[in-house]
């Protein structure tokens, strides 16, 4: 037996009414889903901080816990960091139990301390869905107040149009934190592909110089930050993006080296053009990297810091590293006769590390040899590096990855 509704009964209207309401829950909880597909499904946060590991130095605990503490609310997500790197960031005792600080010379004297921090970057963002991480990272960026933001290239996967590098050098220009930047294989070597705009590699060379370093003396971004250039050297006058600068004791460099071996990757179209902007740019390279040693030693500075995009391929065969094979070699021997420390600074393979990768002729790792890997996309994120500019030494390297959403509940 059916009972049908009465006229006038308000049921049919409440049920509809109850209907309309879940249908709307049900969609909100499907966009909810549909956000977290494209943005990242929450990723839990884990603290670095290990206080038996920390205890012969509670200065660095207590301001590593404050810095966690205020990175949560800016949405990082702290991984747990190596042995190593917490040697680095515990200070002066640990790094000389992890064999990190080298000799420095008898006639700098450094009873005093003096530190800034800097930024690097690299590798993304990739995809629209990682744009927003990146935002969020330009402003945590500005928001710590850094010297510098080190951008170690590849400023986007594709395409390499002239649209998107006049995107990434409005950006930059909206900074208060300087930004230093080197090319990354993404916005000119790799540019031939058809998914990529089936550019030709040497054009895109020179638009990039025109567009992201118009100027080989000074940084992009609103806060001013001067060097030197290797362009201003009549034999070198086109390479813009090789500078230095020093701070105290440490002595900075960039170089473009690039990936995809340093871009002698084969191509359709490759010609011996290409090759020769290779040997050119590598013998620019060389050169750059010895005079800024000659710098160092005159200066009687602590640390180099070197940094470029490619992975270079440190323990890898030399076959496969050949169009980085002469810097390695350059690298190697300044190293050995330099009695501070070097800290190479690059990105390409997107794996945010920290190692002594460079071996001497017998094998063994050069213990005052440094290598920071930054991340790269699909993980966005930044480390901030502290150097005594007194001591002329590396104090912390700190890790900083960006969470995949920006919801807090």
């Amino acid at each position: 037996m059916q009972f049908a509704p009465r006229p006038g009964d308000p049921a049919p209207r409440r049920i509809r009414r109850i209907g309309r309401l879940l249908a709307v829950l049900a969609l909100a909880v499907a966009g909810i889903a549909i956000l977290w597909v494209f943005t990242g499904i929450p990723t839990p946060v884990a603290t670095a901080m290990d206080d038996a590991l920390w205890a012969p130095c509670p200065a660095q605990y207590a301001a590593a816990r404050r810095a966690i503490d205020s990175a949560l609310a800016d949405g990082y997500v702290l991984r747990p960091r190596t042995r190593f790197e917490r040697a680095i960031t515990c200070g002066s005792e640990r790094r000389r139990r992890a064999d990190f600080t080298a000799p420095t010379p008898s006639s700098a004297p450094h009873a005093v301390s003096d530190t800034l921090s800097f930024g690097v970057f690299g590798d993304g963002p990739y995809y629209p869905w990682e744009n927003s991480r990146y935002a969020r990272l330009l402003r945590a960026v500005d928001r710590e107040r850094p010297a510098w933001l080190l951008h170690v290239g590849d400023l986007f996967w594709r395409p390499c149009s002239d649209a998107m590098l006049s995107t990434r050098r409005r950006e930059f220009e909206a900074m208060t934190t300087p930004v230093v930047y080197v090319p990354g294989d993404n916005e000119w070597t790799d540019c031939h592909t058809r998914e990529t705009g089936g550019f030709e590699p040497l054009e895109r060379l020179a638009q990039l110089r025109r567009t992201l370093l118009p100027d080989a003396t000074h940084a992009l971004g609103r806060t001013p930050m001067a060097f030197a250039s290797q362009a201003d050297q009549p034999a070198w006058g086109e390479f813009v993006e090789h500078r230095r600068w020093t701070r105290g004791r440490v002595v900075f460099a960039t170089l473009h080296l690039v990936g995809s071996n340093n871009g002698l990757t084969p191509f359709l179209a490759r010609t011996s053009a290409h090759d020769a902007e290779v040997a050119r740019r590598t013998q620019a390279a060389v050169a750059w990297l010895g005079t800024t040693f000659d710098s160092a030693a005159a200066q009687h500075a602590g640390t180099v810091v070197l940094a470029w995009h490619g992975n270079p391929g440190f323990n890898t065969s030399t076959g496969a590293r050949r169009g980085y094979e002469k810097v390695l070699d350059a690298l190697r021997a300044r190293a050995v006769a330099f009695t501070g420390e070097v800290l190479v600074i690059h990105g390409d393979s997107h794996q945010q590390h920290v190692d002594r990768p460079l071996v001497a002729a017998n094998g063994a790792p050069l213990a005052n040899v440094t290598r920071l890997e930054t991340f790269g996309s699909p993980e966005i994120g930044w480390v901030r590096v502290v150097v005594d500019t007194v001591r002329g030494t590396v104090v912390a390297m700190e890790p900083r990855l960006i969470s995949k959403r920006a919801l807090i509940f």
